[in-house]
């Protein structure tokens, strides 16, 4: 499972292999938006994004989201927020162009690099 943290007027999107990272815990704000992904429930999250169901704007209650992705596989998981990402890029273009940065990995460890970027 990987948390992907969008924020729209930041142009920020991150990834998070480690479910104990303090970065997680620390971003969630009362009322705080979440999108659950998984095998079951795929279709219709990617439709909420397309069809711009999930509004970004600059205030707090909609300038950023987190998904929970879940599908037992690292590199769907990474791929399908890449493509959120993109489907996100279509309706606000602070998310156009942006690739995923990862934070940290499932070990514990640290990292700062591109996970993937106009995918």
């Amino acid at each position: 499972m990987i948390y992907v943290y969008l924020n729209y007027p930041n142009r920020q999107a991150t990834v998070h292999h480690d479910s104990t990272c303090p970065h997680i815990r620390q971003a969630h704000k009362q009322g705080q938006r979440t999108a659950k992904i998984n095998l079951a429930r795929i279709s219709e999250e990617l439709g909420k994004f397309a069809d711009k169901q999930y509004t970004f704007a600059s205030k707090p209650s909609r300038n950023d989201i987190w998904l929970e992705i879940d599908s037992r596989d690292a590199d769907f998981e990474k791929a399908v927020a890449a493509y959120v990402l993109r489907l996100a890029g279509k309706h606000y273009k602070p998310f156009r162009e942006l690739g995923l940065q990862t934070h940290c990995q499932s070990n514990g460890v640290s990292v700062s690099n591109v996970v993937a970027q106009g995918v």
